[in-house]
């Protein structure tokens, strides 16, 4: 028999059923416009009420579009705005696999945001796969740290055992991972760390990543998912449609005040 006082889980504190949204689209452009004004709105209340607005930005194909449209909005909080990153793969910064990629090509190469608001997982990832696994759970170590160290004194947040973003978006795979929380993976249970190393063979591609865990995702005040592609209809109709709780990761997504799901099968 195990004796002794239990490690305390790294949880938010319980907070009430957000309020969620579903808007289906046509077109992919349409989606995104609409991704665009949402997290537009969040970025300028936040400000005006905090001073600071923290995003956090998911890879895939689905948001290119989105993180054009965001570049090209008329005075968007840019000075104050602190760019985090919800997983990434382990690869070069300029390989095509990688979220940083993305986001730096159709967003950050267009907007005069501080280096210093840019906190990109991918400047923790180890050189090529460098001490294995090992070395990538060293990394969303320090990331984890450094996410803490930013929301404690800069962002606003001392003494928060689980930071609290403002907005995070997300994608859904057509097996209902979210972020890089695979179904049925260990990853999905974690209640202590906030970031963790995934080995993720059923991935696309098959790369280890770094990820946000569900404690941290779950605390933020808004999460926006996109989601594009009939091969998703499976998945959507598990988590939208279903009477009862879905099991899947991204069905097990409860921010702290909205959830607001944007949807395409074009």
């Amino acid at each position: 028999m195990k004796t002794g006082t239990p490690k305390p889980e790294t949880q938010p504190t319980p907070h009430p059923t957000p309020q969620v949204s579903v808007a289906r689209f046509f077109a992919l452009e349409a989606m995104s416009r609409s991704a665009a004004a949402i997290i537009d709105g969040a970025a300028r209340q936040s400000v005006r009420q905090r001073g600071v607005f923290s995003l956090a930005l998911s890879g895939g194909k689905t948001p290119a579009r989105l993180f054009e449209l965001l570049a090209g909005i008329p005075d968007f909080p840019w000075a104050a705005t602190h760019l985090f990153w919800v997983d990434e793969r382990l690869a070069p910064p300029d390989a095509a696999e990688s979220n940083y990629r993305l986001v730096r090509e159709k967003l950050l190469a267009r907007v005069d945001i501080p280096p210093a608001n840019v906190h990109a997982m991918v400047d923790y990832l180890p050189a090529g796969a460098a001490g294995g696994m090992a070395g990538l759970e060293d990394a969303a170590a320090r990331y984890e740290a450094h996410l803490r160290q930013q929301f404690a004194t800069v962002l606003g947040q001392p003494g928060e055992s689980v930071p609290c973003f403002d907005c995070i978006h997300l994608g859904m795979g057509a097996d209902g991972h979210t972020a890089s929380l695979f179904p049925g993976h260990p990853a999905l249970e974690e209640g202590q760390r906030l970031i963790v190393a995934v080995d993720a063979p059923g991935g696309i591609p098959p790369l280890p990543r770094l990820s946000m865990t569900l404690p941290l995702i779950n605390n933020t005040r808004m999460a926006v998912f996109l989601v594009a592609g009939a091969d998703k209809r499976i998945a959507l109709a598990d988590i939208l449609d279903s009477s009862s709780p879905s099991a899947l990761p991204a069905g097990r997504v409860r921010p702290r005040e909205e959830l607001r799901w944007l949807v395409t099968e074009g």
